[in-house]
């Protein structure tokens, strides 16, 4: 008899055991917090104004760098007109220099043939 009844006590045991985690298994119906859902959309709230500001903050900034992009565009296309127009001044002087140092290299060969055709004549007495 203490055979049968370690049995039983056996099987209400694991019947239990059984029942326990099946309770625990089971989904749960989630709780109901009307505070909760409150702050939940409150914070979505916030969440969708932050990312608007975000967007228009995102949109100033690229129309404030398009329009810095084009003054310094616009400042160098003008600073390399200039330095262009400089230097195509200073090329067409230094050609006018060279033009008159060659000018001035002829007369002195000239002067020095000349002369030398002096020293000879000199020279034949």
């Amino acid at each position: 008899m203490s055979e049968t009844l370690l049995i039983i006590l056996g099987l209400v045991i694991a019947i239990g055991v059984v029942a326990i985690i099946a309770l625990l298994l089971r989904p749960r119906a989630p709780v109901a917090d009307p505070e909760a859902q409150q702050r939940l959309t409150e914070l979505n709230a916030r969440l969708d104004a932050m990312g608007s500001w975000l967007q228009n903050s995102h949109t100033q900034l690229q129309q404030t760098v398009n329009t810095r992009l084009d003054a310094v565009s616009q400042n160098i296309g003008e600073s390399m007109k200039t330095t262009t127009k400089n230097t195509t001044d200073h090329l067409q002087q230094l050609h006018a220099r060279l033009a008159v140092i060659d000018s001035a290299q002829k007369n002195i060969t000239d002067l020095a043939s000349t002369v030398t055709s002096l020293q000879k004549v000199f020279d034949n007495k």
